[in-house]
C-alpha cells in the first residue's frame, strides 16, 4: 500500500536515456574541437587570403601583382610573412608596402613611422588599373588580370615634394645607377608608352632623391630620400636622434611586379633593388609584405581579443562556467525522469491505486471486518464446512482444523476478533497478516 501511495504522489518515473554518455561525450568533445577550429581561422585568417585579385600586393600572381616577387625573395633564403594591421608591422626586417591609389598618404606614412625603428622599407608605387580577365576569353585562366590605364596616385601628407607623371618613351632600358667601376645592370620595361617617373625639388630647387634606377634619358623610376625618411615612434628630432632604417620608393612598378620578373634581366633588377632596399642588415632578414594598404585590411578577430586583456577575464569565466555545466551533466543522478501513465496497467497496480485511494481518504478502520469475513468465507469452501452455518461454529471448526496442521499459530476466531476490533494501521495490519498466514497454511 505504502509503495503504491508512493508512486501516486510522484508522479514520474525513470525513462531510459536516448542517447549513451559516451555518444553524448563525443558529441561534446567534437563540438568544441569544431568550435575551436574555427577561432583559429579567424585568428589566422584562413580563407581569407585571395591571391587571385586585381588588386597588387604580394600574394597577387597578376601581371601587377607581386607574388613572384614573394617567391624569389623565399627562395633567396629570406623568411617571408604578410601582415594585415599597422601593429603588425612592428616586426624586424625589410617592409615592402605595396599600397593601392585610392589610399590616404597619411596612412601610409604611419605605416612607415611604425616600422622605421625595426627595418627599412621599400615602398612600390602603385600604376595600373587592372581588372579580372573574362574566362571566357580563350586560353584565359583563373587569376589573369586585364591592364588597364595607367594612372599615378596622389598622395596627399606624404612626401608632397615628389611629383609622379605618366610618360610615353620609346627606348624601354631601365638602368642601374652604381658607382664607378660596378658592373651595369640594365632591364626594358614592358610597357615604356606608360612610364612612371618623379621629379623631386624642395623649396631652393635642391633634388631630395639619391637615384637607384633610370631611363635612358635620365629620369628617375627608383630612388631614396636624400634627408630622413620618417621618425622613430617616440624620438624627438634632435641631434642625437636614433638614424633610423633606410628607406627606399620604386616608383615604376613594373621593375618588380610578375611582369617584370618574367625576364632574367628583369628578375636580377628587382633582386638588386631589394638587396639596395636591405641595406646593412644581414642577407637572410625576415621581408614581410603589407597587406593592410592593399585593400586586405583586417580588424582584431574574435580570438585575438578573447584572449587579451581585459576580455581574457572573461573568456576564463565563460571557459569555467563551460566546464562546470558539462560535468554536471554527466553527473547527473541516473536517466531524466518521465511522467506516468494516470492509470496503470495490471491487477497489481489496480490493487496499489485502491490502496492508496483509501489511505488518503482515511477510511483504512473500515478494512478489517470485510477482510475477516472474506478470509472466513474462503476457508469455508476450501474445508467444505457448510456455506449456511452460524459465523461462532464455522469459527470453531476452522480453529480445530488449524490446531490439527499448525498448532503454533494462533485461534482464527481470537486472530478474526482482534482484527474486528483494531483501530491503529499497525495493528490492523499485524492482525491482517496472521490471518492471511492462517488462510495460506490452511489452503495449501
Amino acid at each position: 500500500m505504502s509503495a503504491g501511495a508512493d508512486a501516486i504522489d510522484a508522479g514520474v518515473g525513470r525513462a531510459r536515456p536516448t542517447f549513451s554518455v559516451g555518444t553524448v561525450l563525443a558529441l561534446v568533445v567534437l563540438g568544441a574541437g569544431l568550435f575551436l577550429a574555427v577561432l583559429w581561422m579567424l585568428g589566422n585568417g584562413v580563407g581569407l587570403n585571395n591571391d587571385r585579385d586585381n588588386i597588387a600586393h604580394g600574394r597577387a600572381v597578376g601581371l601587377n601583382g607581386y607574388a613572384g616577387l614573394a617567391r624569389m625573395a623565399q627562395a633567396a633564403g629570406h623568411p617571408l610573412r604578410y601582415t594585415h594591421d599597422t601593429p603588425a608591422a612592428r616586426q624586424p626586417g625589410l617592409l615592402i608596402i605595396t599600397p593601392q591609389q585610392w589610399v590616404d598618404g597619411a596612412d601610409i606614412q604611419k605605416l612607415i613611422d611604425a616600422h622605421c625603428s625595426y627595418g627599412p622599407t621599400l615602398l612600390i608605387v602603385p600604376k595600373w588599373w587592372a581588372v579580372p580577365a573574362s574566362i571566357k576569353r580563350p586560353g584565359a585562366q583563373k587569376g589573369w588580370v586585364q591592364l588597364g590605364e595607367a594612372q599615378s596616385p596622389e598622395w596627399h601628407d606624404f612626401q608632397d615634394a615628389i611629383t609622379l607623371s605618366i610618360v610615353k618613351r620609346t627606348d624601354p632600358v631601365a638602368r642601374w645607377v652604381v658607382p664607378e667601376g660596378a658592373p651595369a645592370l640594365t632591364t626594358r620595361l614592358p610597357h615604356p608608352e606608360a612610364m612612371q617617373i618623379s621629379d623631386a625639388f624642395d623649396e631652393k630647387d635642391r633634388p631630395v632623391l639619391r637615384p637607384l634606377v633610370t631611363a635612358a634619358d635620365g629620369a628617375v623610376l627608383a630612388a631614396r630620400p636624400m634627408d630622413m625618411p620618417c621618425l622613430p615612434e617616440g624620438l624627438a628630432v634632435t641631434a642625437n636622434a636614433h638614424t633610423p632604417f633606410p628607406q627606399t620608393f620604386v616608383f615604376e612598378p613594373d621593375l618588380m611586379n610578375n611582369m617584370a620578373l618574367s625576364t632574367p634581366q628583369g628578375a636580377a633588377m628587382a633582386e638588386a633593388l631589394v638587396n639596395a632596399a636591405m641595406g646593412r642588415v644581414p642577407a637572410s632578414t625576415p621581408i614581410t609584405f603589407d597587406m593592410s594598404l592593399a585593400g586586405q585590411k583586417r580588424t582584431p578577430s574574435l580570438l585575438t581579443l578573447a584572449v587579451t586583456p581585459p576580455y581574457l577575464a572573461a573568456t576564463l569565466a565563460l571557459v569555467l562556467a563551460a566546464l562546470a555545466a558539462g560535468w554536471r551533466a554527466f553527473c547527473r543522478f541516473g536517466p531524466p525522469l518521465a511522467p506516468l501513465r494516470a492509470i496503470a496497467l495490471g491487477k497489481s497496480a489496480l490493487v496499489a491505486n485502491a490502496a492508496a485511494l483509501i489511505r488518503r481518504a482515511g477510511r483504512l478502520h473500515l478494512l478489517p471486518g470485510p477482510y475477516a469475513d472474506g478470509v472466513r468465507g474462503r476457508l469455508i469452501a476450501a474445508l467444505g464446512l457448510p456455506q449456511h452455518a452460524d459465523p461462532a461454529q464455522s469459527e470453531a471448526a476452522i480453529d480445530r482444523a488449524l490446531h490439527a496442521r499448525a498448532p503454533d499459530l494462533p485461534p482464527f476466531s481470537a486472530t478474526s476478533a482482534a482484527l474486528r476490533t483494531a483501530r491503529k494501521p499497525t495493528d490492523i495490519l499485524r492482525h491482517a497478516q496472521t490471518l492471511h498466514a492462517i488462510e495460506r497454511t490452511l489452503t495449501r
